[in-house]
């Protein structure tokens, strides 16, 4: 056991050692403090070394995040099952997803039907004390859908104002007993069902139709994503029948059309050329078609701020159908035959419109709701027509010279044209396009536009017309 300085503090230590650790190197220092202290040499240094590996410990980089705590978690039945129904209600995870993840926190693996188990009890809980809730809703508008998830479907009922969640189940069948069984579930909790938006689908419809005195509305968001994806898909069309002229206007510069390979090489071309020229022009008379029908839909008239008759709405979504059947494709055939069964479903919210707008002209009149609905579709992007043309025109043009001007160098006077074609895709100017289409799809239905627009009433007619003529005069827009 070595020998003990009791005589010196703790304070008087560590003054020893900053002193030997600042002045280290000084001649006779160290024997000094010894003769001092009354202590040996040794025991300075040691006192220097000690506050050497104390700084040196206290300035060291520590890892980062709190200290690591450390206590047991007991895996009981009951944690295990709330960490499975947290995981799936929180986490969104699957039965496999659910497995995973305990494994690795809590290494713990269930079986497949041991977590389906889990969470159907819980689901029945909950459908339990649910059931005991009063949702005392009138005349309530109602979203219904069908979602599915994990392979399986889900009946969903939501309400539209405060987006409170009426209904969730799991079905097996998504057919309409089960989506009478909802209704009928949502009545017994005091739900007073006014209004149902809905996709479409043919049980839902069926069961909303056994529903006494219930408004059916198509949802617009879907019917306006069928068109938009047969768009988007003569889009692609368009541009890859460009991208095949392109490839062989390049094959063909060095070939000579007189020869055999060159002659075939340059019909190939001339036959890719036509089928873009079909192809752009599908897609343009398409687009022209999905834009009139989005205003086709609106009941408010953006000039006038008028409600429309639903007549004169289901006239022009005619007249749009006829001229889409004209196009090549059965995707736009599909679609509108689609807008033809729904287009009375889709206008169905004009009748609730008209009937909240007779109650408010009671208080400001029908010039002042005239004004408010017209301020209304304005502040919603709309314009009247000529400026909206006007500026669509402008917009179009500036855009076909920014795309136009980006042409591949090398390609010649083929390369500069296919390039203005390619922009002319998006940018082409709508004045010449809306008077092209109206033109091009009255040749091509051998006078079906002309036809369409005799079968409609006589206001629906002379506003087509006026229309038609004023695209064709590029002084209007619809």
């Amino acid at each position: 056991m070595g020998f003990m300085y009791q005589h010196i503090s703790i304070e008087q230590r560590a003054q020893i050692g900053l002193t030997a650790v600042l002045f280290s190197g000084a001649y006779g220092l160290v024997t000094q403090l010894a003769r001092e202290m009354g202590t040996s040499r040794k025991f300075i240094y040691v006192q220097a070394e000690r506050l050497r590996m104390a700084v040196a410990q206290s300035f060291a980089c520590r890892p980062p995040g709190p200290a690591p705590q450390s206590h047991a978690l007991i895996i009981d039945r009951r944690r295990l099952n709330r960490a499975i129904v947290t995981l799936g209600l929180v986490g969104h995870a699957p039965e496999r997803a659910i497995a995973a993840c305990l494994a690795e926190l809590y290494e713990v693996v269930p079986s497949g039907g041991y977590i389906n188990g889990v969470l159907q009890q819980a689901s029945r809980a909950a459908a339990e004390v649910q059931a005991g809730f009063a949702l005392p809703l009138s005349q309530a508008q109602v979203e219904a859908d069908e979602l599915f998830a994990v392979g399986k479907a889900h009946l969903v009922a939501v309400d539209h104002p405060s987006l409170l969640l009426l209904d969730l189940k799991q079905a097996d069948h998504c057919d309409t007993p089960a989506w009478a069984e909802v209704w009928t579930r949502l009545r017994a909790q005091g739900v007073d069902v006014a209004r149902i938006g809905s996709d479409g689908g043919k049980a839902l419809a069926g069961a909303i139709a056994h529903l006494p005195g219930v408004e059916h509305q198509l949802d617009l968001w879907h019917a306006l994503r069928r068109v938009g994806r047969v768009e988007r898909c003569l889009e692609q069309g368009a541009y890859s029948a460009i991208a095949r002229e392109w490839e062989l206007e390049k094959k063909v510069k060095s070939m000579d059309p007189k020869q055999a390979m060159g002659g075939y090489a340059w019909q190939q071309y001339a036959e890719a050329r036509d089928t873009a020229e079909r192809e752009i022009q599908r897609y343009e008379q398409f687009h022209t078609l999905a834009q009139w029908l989005r205003a086709a839909l609106e009941v408010i008239d953006p000039g006038s701020g008028d409600l429309r008759t639903q007549e004169m709405c289901l006239a022009e979504i005619t007249v749009i159908t006829t001229l889409m059947r004209t196009l090549a494709g059965d995707g736009v055939r599909k679609v509108a035959t689609y807008l033809d069964k729904a287009g009375p479903g889709l206008l169905q919210y004009r009748n609730t419109l008209a009937r909240r707008l007779e109650h408010l002209a009671a208080e400001m009149g029908d010039e002042g709701v005239r004004l408010l609905c017209r301020e209304w579709r304005l502040k919603r992007g709309a314009k009247p027509r000529g400026e909206a043309t006007e500026s669509a025109a402008a917009g179009a043009s500036s855009g076909a010279s920014a795309l136009g001007g980006r042409v591949r160098p090398g390609t010649g006077a083929g390369g500069a044209r296919v390039g203005r074609r390619h922009a002319g895709v998006k940018s082409r100017g709508v004045r010449e396009l809306v008077a092209a289409t109206i033109r091009g799809l009255d040749e091509r239905a051998g006078g079906a536009f002309s036809a369409a627009v005799h079968a409609l009433p006589q206001q629906s007619r002379l506003r087509t017309w006026e229309t038609g003529r004023a695209f064709a005069a590029g002084v209007g827009g619809h």
